[in-house]
Order: C-alpha cells, then sequence, then structure tokens
C-alpha cells in the first residue's frame, strides 16, 4: 500500500476487498438449507471438501508401501481420511498377536495430523472372536460421523460374503441411522466387501443397494479385491479401492498401489485414484471393464490337460490351445512364445495369431515332461478389453495328477489313529507353493469310499509337537491360519466346488462355491455333516474324516471320477504342501479322485 494513500482511500480499499472476498466465499459456501439437491442440517459449511479413501493395507502385504502411501496422501493436505478396512493380517484370535498387530498399525497412522475413520475388514473382523481387541483398538466396527454436512456411514462387512449374510441388528442399525439423515446434503456408505460387483454389476437384487437407493446415498466405496473398478447405478457412484500395501500381483489399469482423492464442492463428489506418477480418472478402471477382465483372465485361454504318471513325469502329449477374443470391437493379435522350464519340452516353441473380436482360435502343441513338474510351460499374450486397453493374461499347460480311493468292505472306526487296512497306498508327494518360506514336514494323505460316503485321512509329521497351533473349536472358525488339512472338491461337471478343511483338533470349516463369468461367490453358511477324529502322537498328528457323499450331491460308485485338489497348511514353518498348483477355487486347477 502506498506510503502517500490517505486514510479514507485506505477505508475504501479495505471495504473494497472485503466485499469481495465475501462474493468468493459465496460461491463456496452454502448455509442452512438447500445444498446441491438436497436439503442441509447444521451450520455453515464450506466448500471444497477433501479427503483420502485409503486401500487395503494388509493381506499378504509389503512392507514400506502403506507408509509411503500415506506420506503422499498427506502431502495434498486433506480434510480427514477414511480406510476400507484390512489394517492387520489378522485371521486369528490370539489376543497377544493381534496386540501387537494393532499397535503396529496405530504406529503407521499416527503421523496422519488429520482424523481418521476406520471400518474392519475379513483381516480385522475374520471371526467373532477378533471383535474385543477391534473394540479396545478402533472402536465400534458400525458407526456414523458428519463433517460439513456431508454424512458418512461405516458398516462391518469383514466376517459375511454376501449382504443377505448381514447381522439383523446391523440392517436395523443401518435403516434408523440412513432415516435420522436422509436430509443430508449428500451421504457416503463405507464398507470392506464389494458385493456390489457381483449383484448390481450384473443387474441382480442387491439388500444392500435397494437401501442406500430409498435413503437416498449418493457414494459407496469397498475395498478387498486389491484391484480398483467403478461404476455408477442408480444414481450411486460405487468405488472399490485397491490396494495401498495388501499384495497384488498386477493391476490391469495400471494402478497397483494406490490411494484415492475425493473432493466434495457442495454438489458434486469428485473422485480420482492417484499411483506414485500420476492423477487418473475416476471411471479408468470401471465395473465393466473390470468383469471383462475377470472373464478374459478365466476364460480367455484354456488349455487341455496333460495326464501325469506316478513317477511325476509327463509323457508325450497332443495338447490343443483354445484362444477366445472376448471383446467384441478389436482383435487379439500376438505370439505365443512359450517360457519352456527345464525338463520340459514343447514343439512348436513359438506360434503367431491373431483372432478376431468374438471369435477363437485353436493352436495345438506336443508336449513332454522328463524333468521336475513344477513350473510348468507358460506364455503370455494381450488381449483387448478397451478401445486402446490390453490386459496381459497368462496361459500354461494343464496338468492333471490322479489320486486312488480304495473301495471300503467295511467303514473304518472313524478315531484318527489310521489303523484300519484300508488305509493303504498314501499320497506323499507335495509341492510348496511361490508364496511358502519352508517345506512342510512328511505328509501321508488317504482316500477311501463306500456306496454313501468319502473317507478321509492324513498323518502330518511335526518334530514339534508343542508349537502345533490349533485352538479354534468352533465350526467354520478361521481355522485356515492354524496347523490344518484341506480338501476341494467338484463332484459333477460343471457343479458347485466344496471346500472342505479340518485342524490338528478336528474343528471343520466348509463353504460351498458357485463359479460364473471367471468369479465365484462363496456360500460360507453352507455347513457339511462330518464324522471326524483326530490322534496325536509324539512327533505328528492325524485324523479320519467320513463324509456323506449325498451332502456333495453324489454317491459312491466304482469308476466315478472326481476333481480335485488337496493340501496343508503348517504354520510353524509359514508354508504350505499344495497337491497340484496352483491352489484355486476353479476346477480347471484341479486333478482327479478316482472312484476304485
Amino acid at each position: 500500500m502506498s506510503r502517500g494513500m490517505d486514510r479514507t482511500n485506505q477505508l475504501v480499499l479495505w471495504v473494497a476487498l472485503l466485499l469481495l472476498s465475501t462474493a468468493l466465499i459465496s460461491t463456496i459456501a452454502f448455509a442452512d438449507g438447500k445444498c446441491g439437491q438436497k436439503t442441509c442440517k447444521g451450520n455453515l459449511h464450506t466448500y471444497p471438501m477433501r479427503f483420502v479413501v485409503l486401500g487395503d493395507r494388509t493381506g499378504g502385504h509389503v512392507p514400506g508401501i502403506f507408509g509411503q502411501i500415506v506420506s503422499e496422501a498427506m502431502r495434498l493436505h486433506p480434510d480427514f481420511v477414511v480406510n476400507v478396512g484390512d489394517m492387520i493380517e489378522g485371521y486369528t484370535e490370539d489376543e497377544t498377536k493381534l496386540e501387537e498387530m494393532w499397535l503396529e498399525f496405530k504406529k503407521l497412522i499416527e503421523p496422519i495430523p488429520v482424523p481418521v475413520y476406520l471400518v474392519p475388514g475379513n483381516h480385522d473382523i475374520g471371526s467373532d472372536g477378533m471383535v474385543s481387541q477391534y473394540e479396545k483398538h478402533i472402536g465400534k466396527p458400525d458407526y456414523s460421523f458428519d463433517v460439513r454436512g456431508v454424512h458418512f456411514v461405516m458398516l462391518d462387512t469383514g466376517r459375511y460374503e454376501k449382504a443377505d449374510e448381514l447381522r439383523d441388528d446391523q440392517i436395523e442399525w443401518l435403516k434408523k441411522d440412513l432415516e435420522e439423515h436422509k436430509d443430508a446434503c449428500y451421504t457416503v456408505a463405507i464398507l470392506h466387501k464389494p458385493f456390489w460387483i457381483t449383484t448390481v454389476a450384473k443387474g441382480k437384487p442387491d439388500r444392500l443397494h435397494d437401501m442406500f437407493v430409498k435413503y437416498g446415498v449418493d457414494a459407496v466405496f469397498t475395498g478387498h479385491y486389491h484391484f480398483y473398478f467403478a461404476g455408477e447405478y442408480d444414481g450411486i457412484k460405487y468405488t472399490s479401492v485397491g490396494s495401498s500395501g495388501g499384495g497384488t500381483e498386477y493391476d490391469s489399469g495400471g494402478l497397483l498401489y494406490h490411494f484415492v482423492w475425493a473432493t466434495f464442492d457442495g454438489k458434486e463428489l469428485s473422485l480420482a485414484p492417484i499411483r506414485m506418477d500420476g492423477v487418473l480418472g475416476w471411471d479408468h478402471m470401471t465395473g465393466n471393464d473390470f468383469l471383462l477382465i475377470s472373464r478374459i483372465e478365466s476364460g480367455a485361454i484354456g488349455t487341455d490337460k496333460a495326464q501325469v504318471r506316478d513317477d511325476l513325469k509327463v509323457g508325450k502329449t497332443e495338447l490343443k490351445v483354445k484362444i477366445e477374443n472376448l471383446y467384441d470391437k478389436a482383435p487379439i493379435e500376438d505370439v505365443i512364445k512359450w517360457e519352456v522350464p527345464a525338463g520340459w519340452e514343447i514343439k512348436p516353441a513359438g506360434m503367431q495369431i491373431k483372432v478376431p473380436p468374438g471369435e477363437s482360435f485353436d493352436a495345438e502343441f506336443t508336449v513332454r515332461c522328463k524333468g521336475p513338474l513344477y513350473p510348468v510351460p507358460s506364455f503370455k499374450i494381450k488381449c483387448p478389453y478397451r478401445e486402446g486397453r490390453t490386459a496381459e493374461v497368462e496361459g500354461r499347460i494343464g496338468v492333471s495328477r490322479t489320486a486312488l480311493a480304495k473301495k471300503a468292505k467295511s467303514a473304518p472306526t472313524i478315531d484318527g489313529k489310521l489303523s484300519e487296512s484300508i488305509w493303504t497306498r498314501p499320497t506323499t508327494t507335495f509341492f510348496k507353493n511361490e508364496y511358502a518360506e519352508n517345506e512342510a514336514e512328511p505328509i501321508e494323505f488317504y482316500f477311501a469310499y463306500d456306496r454313501d460316503n468319502l473317507y478321509l485321512g492324513a498323518k502330518c509329521m511335526e518334530r514339534k509337537m508343542e508349537e502345533l497351533k490349533a485352538s479354534m473349536k468352533n465350526h467354520d472358525d478361521a481355522i485356515f491360519g492354524e496347523d490344518c488339512i484341506g480338501y476341494f472338491f467338484q463332484t459333477v461337471d460343471d457343479g458347485p466346488v466344496y471346500q472342505i478343511y479340518a485342524s490338528a483338533i478336528g474343528t471343520m470349516f466348509d463353504q460351498k462355491i458357485e463359479i460364473e463369468d471367471g468369479s465365484y461367490d462363496a456360500e460360507k453358511t453352507w455347513n457339511g455333516e462330518y464324522e471326524v477324529k483326530t490322534h496325536h502322537g509324539s512327533d505328528f498328528w492325524s485324523i479320519e474324516i467320513r463324509v456323506p457323499l449325498k451332502q456333495l450331491g453324489t454317491d459312491g460308485v466304482s469308476g466315478k471320477k472326481f476333481a480335485l485338489n488337496f493340501r496343508r497348511k503348517h504354520p510353524r514353518l509359514r508354508t504350505t504342501a499344495d497337491w497340484q498348483l496352483p491352489i484355486s477355487y476353479f476346477p480347471e486347477t484341479f486333478g482327479v479322485l478316482e472312484l476304485e
């Protein structure tokens, strides 16, 4: 300001500046009344409002990533931070271990200088026994809060596989909360599992979506898949945040580790997924893209299976590889170039392909394995899923081992001791998957059957029985983190897959899995009936299980074949021992159980 300006002119200038600042503020401030399209409650709300949405930190977390994501997000100076769950590795009810995990997580978010709002994922509350530690360190799993007239609802979905499984008291609480805040200028729901991608995105009914529509929810954030995708349905913006530190192999949209930057201007919520090297558009990966990529990854490449001999070798075999272009606007143009591990032979070693939109191509190869069975030969091709974008998909030689189930003349006594003569010819060769740290101790798996039952037996060597991890006692507890064995059965072609796990003290976990279009729907509430006993020796534990076949949709007839895979989990050695690789819910990765 000029030294020569008189006080009158100074006063005029200050008044002009005040009027100008008031005019500027009016463009971003809304008093009580209309705020966008809804009626607001509360005092003066200033906009824009900016916040960060963090994705999963855990699920095979990569050390250092989450801290770096948080540091970069804070450089943008958000008003607050929300998280979509999976903050700790969890999957245990051991209070000492949970205490350590929560203290570690709290230390990571301690530097955040703004409010942080958290919602549990399946790693945080995977069972009822984990709730008390969550409440001790974080607070209530279900709650809501308001920021500048925007209402946020935080809903615990970690223990459930679909919206219909949510507890009645949760649904009642949610209805009441949404009803009480239906006049909020904007409403956002935060929950961990993206039920919507298998329901709303496919045009199927969804209990939560119906409630969100009824009560005027405007946006929904989810996580869980470690993969970013988004879509708008009935006016509601759905955004599934990918990984902010949890294990992920790749992301066809190019995001990998990221967070989401959210800006609310009083009318609309603008979203941008942010990675280390730039800012991308909200619809960078849509729900439809995700569904098509899922179909491409599971169905674009199909291979015949090569039969594995008892010596784990593969004789000379003619195999067909089918390439299907599931995108209807661009061809697949690439080269099948095999990566051939030592011990394998494959001819020809490469092949140029061009598959028109919506069509398929069959390629024939001759294979043989004289060395180690795994890894198997593989190749990668790029398949289009949107204009100018491709997903890199891996094809592998399919292999199939065979396990034999002996016919029982009389039912064995289920005492866990494996003392009957029916328990012969054990399967003893297993493979360590790529994520395992060590080799498991020796294992023996046995199979037998009669008309009505399948009999399962296993003996697991354990040099340190005092360190055996097996304490959960309730059906469907998270025993897959303990010493256990597990089976995957498909007894009818194109039928459901049954996952059946049993712990070293005989606790059972099971679920029925429906496979459709490259995705699966796990019915965790499905419970089988079993007779099971375990036996503990000085350096081993053993188990016997009777499984009525009727509940698996079949019966025991000589010559029948079931799709099968099975494994042992050995937490002391931080490893698994798998019969066939990879372990998955998809039957194309299974071998065969043949009833003699």
